[in-house]
């Protein structure tokens, strides 16, 4: 071969290999959770920033960012460390943007392939599970129907705390970012490929409830070995997009305890109220005296819980209650007995 030839020969194996390594960009894997594809557009970086003033204590563990595609594809979802934010990458589109913590242990996600669907659940579990006992240390828990008493719903885990922002609508192209802010203000910015990122700021704020409870001038406490409590017609679940619960009622139990010599106490998050009209708002005490009786008293707060200043911070207050005296300590009851014995009390009398 003449040097011509050979010369020629080097400048295609040249042009090949530039056009390969063009093309790497292209063939990279996709750098975001729970996808099967990357797209051919040209990939965006973001700098996302997370501005806490709506929720000032916050400190989540992490974030989790959902960017909805308008065209009804797969989201791509991004996790940080930490509540700061992030840099992201995303291809030139329009989306729908959630952003929510992911250091959740109770909390499940669920229809999480689009942005009017996304919604946060907890799963099922036992009347007594408040209690940290061994399951089935406790006995049987009381019967329930649909009449009076406690209502036969779904038992429920208490939500761990989340925080969450959404945007409708977020356009995204090359050198350009525009989205609403929480106050209707819409955010543009403009940037050169070559110098800062485009950067979107997230709003995060509380969605979970917390419900306290309070009883006082609760006679014959000192004779109380253990007790427990729950509260039905709550919410099975809420749409991150819009803060809206679910119909479906739910019970979910509570941790309670003796405050002083004549009170009790606890707390626990909720998605707050059912949205169904017909939800009615029940907390169950349950009681086990050291003689090893049982003793479940069932109080309608639902006008407490409506009647809420804040829906966000609701407080169920009861006094003027008389537990039965203890007789010796037997250090042990029946746990395959349903022998409570349940008094409803009417708080309007």
């Amino acid at each position: 071969m003449d040097k011509t030839g050979k010369n020629m020969s080097d400048f295609t194996k040249l042009i090949s290999t530039v056009c390969l390594l063009a093309s790497l960009p292209a063939l990279q894997s996709c750098v975001y959770e729970d996808m099967s594809g990357c797209s051919g557009n040209y990939m965006i970086p973001l700098a996302i920033s997370n501005d806490w003033r709506y929720a000032p204590d916050a400190e989540p563990a992490g974030m989790a960012y959902f960017f909805f595609p308008d065209d009804g594809g797969r989201p791509w979802r991004f996790d940080t460390a930490g509540k700061d934010g992030g840099d992201v990458k995303v291809p030139d589109r329009v989306y729908s943007l959630v952003a929510v913590n992911d250091d959740f242990s109770t909390v499940v996600l669920e229809n999480a392939d689009s942005f009017g669907g996304i919604s946060v659940t907890t799963g099922s579990c036992q009347l007594f599970d408040a209690l940290g006992l061994e399951s089935g240390r406790a006995g049987l828990p009381p019967s329930r129907s649909d009449g009076e008493g406690m209502p036969c719903q779904d038992v429920r885990y208490s939500p761990d705390m989340l925080w969450t922002d959404a945007v409708a609508e977020v356009h995204v192209s090359p050198g350009y970012l525009s989205y609403t802010l929480p106050d209707g203000h819409v955010v543009e910015e403009t940037c050169r490929r070559d110098s800062h990122k485009l950067c979107l700021i997230d709003f995060p704020m509380c969605i979970v409830s917390r419900y306290h409870v309070r009883i006082e001038k609760v006679g014959n406490l000192g004779g109380v070995a253990m007790m427990s409590g729950a509260v039905s017609g709550l919410a099975s679940s809420v749409r991150l997009a819009d803060g809206t619960p679910s119909a479906e009622a739910v019970t979910v139990p509570l941790r309670l305890e003796a405050a002083g010599i004549d009170s009790i106490e606890g707390d626990f998050l909720t998605f707050g109220r059912a949205a169904g009209p017909d939800a009615k708002n029940m907390l169950g005490l349950y009681v086990w005296l050291k003689d090893g009786s049982r003793h479940n008293y069932v109080f309608d707060v639902t006008g407490q819980v409506l009647a809420a200043d804040d829906p966000m911070d609701v407080w169920i207050t009861l006094k003027d209650i008389s537990l039965p005296e203890s007789g010796p300590a037997s250090g042990s009851f029946d746990v395959n007995v349903d022998d409570w014995h349940t008094v409803v009390i009417n708080l309007s009398t």
